[in-house]
């Protein structure tokens, strides 16, 4: 399984074989948007398959325990979409 994701965000592994660790990343555009920690708990997350850009999964991310269990879908490509603290959500293919 591949997923893409990328801004507040850094997940690995990728590709992965189904359980994905998401973890905050603070780089120097963020720092100057006043964003140096985020300490968010219960993020909204959404997996999008590349194929048809249909919504298969979707649910609460702790960053606490930082990982997304993908293990029920099948191999392919997909979209991780992650809110950002601007409640915008980021995704990259």
């Amino acid at each position: 399984i591949n997923v893409s994701v990328g801004g507040y965000y850094m997940m690995y592994p990728n590709p992965t074989s189904g359980t994905i660790y998401v973890t905050e990343k603070v780089v120097s555009e963020n720092i100057s948007e006043g964003v140096t920690s985020l300490n968010i708990i219960n993020v909204d997350y959404e997996v999008y398959s590349v194929t048809n850009n249909k919504l298969v999964l979707e649910g609460k991310l702790d960053l606490k325990s930082k990982l997304i269990d993908l293990n029920k879908l099948s191999n392919g490509n997909y979209i991780l979409r992650i809110k950002t603290p601007n409640d915008m959500f980021e995704s990259h293919k």
